[in-house]
């Protein structure tokens, strides 16, 4: 009876056992979304010797990414805070980052180098593809490549065809349409056209004026012409302008006592508006031994900023910025395209940066009143002449002409299967010029 009750449980455990195979032999395999590679300087999202995060296209419109900052929730380690307007985009990433002065990520669309962090706040549509990658990356992209890079690609008409047009809507006044049109004009040609519009009323009011403190108007268009002039070579040259309108801004006091902000409450127009004009042409050959590529570029752009600097319904100071900037860029990449374990690349960049900035501050009547007629009274009480203050502002302009050219050389290689199948080691080498100079002019009258 014992060996009955024995086979019998042996018996229950092998069917068991088939059953569970049977399971794992019937389970559905996932299928991964399929990436592709567009940039000239890598090779495969497996063989990226560094941290990256790619972002396709189905990606971009499922989570609906809007702007840059959208990137901070979907990318580990990249964090944009919103300074209330587009012209503060400081971007971090691993923490290294700059909130007042230059920048440590580098910004491409379209292989076209973004110099200013003012430039960074843009609409996203037409868009193929996204890439991050983070961590320094001096040896492939040259100047401002210490923290990472963001790479963004729009759609090709010679890889996609048709029209898209969308319009959406939401609370807050919110509207947004766009539109495209992709198209072959033969087998080797291809051009499009595409636009956008977009307006949002603000999430704050100003209780001074009663009206919103940070809505916000946004368009543009881009006219890409695409050229595949023999299996080897091909050519790409894009236009793309942006325009930005916002009330910018929306701060409120902080009271120490509450802890609590109070609502934006000000006097004097804050603002901020801004138009930008790119455009580049783009080469690349390849055959089974290398890849070349030449990237030039120009950029311009010219915004005004206003700001009410104490941020009270009274008249103590208030801030214009306008800026004006005209960059060239051409960078030349020159890289294996081989099978062989050993991969290498080489790039040269040089460019040509001028920035003319406008920045008067105004120190008005409630100031000049109650801070520094104070200061006169009390030197007269101890025996200087008297002084009395019957300006209505006090104008302190600051006039800023910045020319920066320079240059940079870099090279990396990698070596694959080290000693192991799947080992690589990776090194690189980096030389960077920059000449900056900057005129500064300055006066005042009381």
């Amino acid at each position: 009876m014992k060996k009955i009750l024995v086979a019998l449980l042996l018996l229950f455990s092998a069917g068991a056992f088939a059953k569970d195979e049977q399971k794992k032999d019937t389970v559905p395999s996932v299928q991964l979304n399929e990436v592709y590679v567009y940039s000239h300087k890598e090779t495969s999202p497996q063989q990226i010797p560094f941290s990256s995060t790619i972002i396709t296209r189905k990606t971009i419109n499922a989570a609906q990414f809007n702007t840059i900052r959208d990137l901070s929730i979907f990318v580990p380690n990249l964090f944009i805070p919103d300074y209330g307007s587009a012209m503060s985009t400081a971007p971090y990433i691993r923490g290294v980052g700059s909130r007042s002065c230059g920048q440590a990520m580098a910004l491409y669309v379209d292989n076209v180098p973004y110099f200013e962090k003012t430039t960074f706040d843009f609409d996203f549509y037409d868009i193929m593809q996204i890439d991050v990658l983070r961590g320094p990356q001096g040896t492939l992209y040259g100047r401002n490549a210490m923290g990472g890079v963001i790479n963004i690609y729009t759609l090709s008409p010679l890889k996609y065809q048709g029209t898209k047009f969308s319009v959406a809507g939401g609370n807050y006044g919110s509207i947004m349409a766009q539109a495209a049109h992709y198209m072959k004009l033969n087998s080797k040609m291809g051009l499009s056209l595409s636009g956008y519009y977009h307006h949002r009323n603000g999430f704050f009011t100003n209780t001074y004026t009663g009206k919103d403190a940070d809505d916000q108007t946004s368009a543009g268009g881009r006219v890409r012409f695409d050229w595949q002039l023999n299996p080897q070579w091909k050519a790409q040259y894009v236009v793309n302008y942006d325009y930005i309108d916002q009330t910018a801004f929306p701060y409120g006091l902080y009271d120490k006592t509450t802890g609590k902000v109070a609502a934006p409450n000000f006097n004097d127009p804050s603002s901020y508006n801004r138009s930008m004009l790119t455009n580049s042409l783009f080469f690349e050959f390849q055959n089974d031994k290398i890849l070349f590529s030449s990237s030039t570029s120009h950029q311009y752009f010219n915004d005004d900023m206003r700001m009410d600097q104490d941020f009270t319904p009274l008249s103590f100071f208030s801030l214009e910025q306008k800026q004006k900037q005209n960059a060239v860029n051409e960078e030349l990449t020159l890289k294996s395209n081989t099978k062989n374990n050993y991969q290498w690349s080489f790039g040269l960049t040089s460019f040509y940066q001028k920035l003319d900035m406008n920045a008067p501050v105004a120190f008005k009547k409630d100031a000049l009143q109650q801070m520094l007629q104070p200061i006169f009274d009390q030197a007269a009480a101890q025996g200087a002449p008297k002084m009395t203050i019957t300006s209505e502002q006090m104008d302190i302009p600051g006039i800023y002409n910045t020319n920066i050219y320079g240059g940079a050389l870099f090279h990396q290689s990698t070596y694959n299967n080290l000693f192991v199948k799947g080992l690589s080691i990776t090194a690189g080498l980096s030389g960077d010029f920059e000449k900056i100079k900057l005129d500064y002019n300055t006066n005042t009258t009381l």
